[in-house]
């Protein structure tokens, strides 16, 4: 989602989808650590890939929602 759709929420809608998206960060980090803390089993490099860029992309919400947040 680019900024301006962000732009067009009010305040209240952002701060909910703010805490949603942090809570959604918190819960792929937590699945990221179980999952390649399981030793005894080959974990594919490309799984963590795909978590890497899953976080990079919730946490680019985030930033984009508290700049949004800030400019109000």
């Amino acid at each position: 989602m680019n900024k301006s759709k962000f732009e067009e929420m009010d305040r209240e809608v952002l701060e909910k989808l703010l805490k949603k998206k942090k809570e959604k960060y918190q819960e792929v980090e937590e699945e990221k650590h179980f999952v390649l803390s399981q030793s005894g089993r080959h974990i594919p490099g490309t799984l963590r890939r795909e978590y890497k860029i899953e976080l990079e992309q919730i946490k680019d919400r985030i930033d984009k929602i508290k700049e949004i947040l800030a400019e109000r």
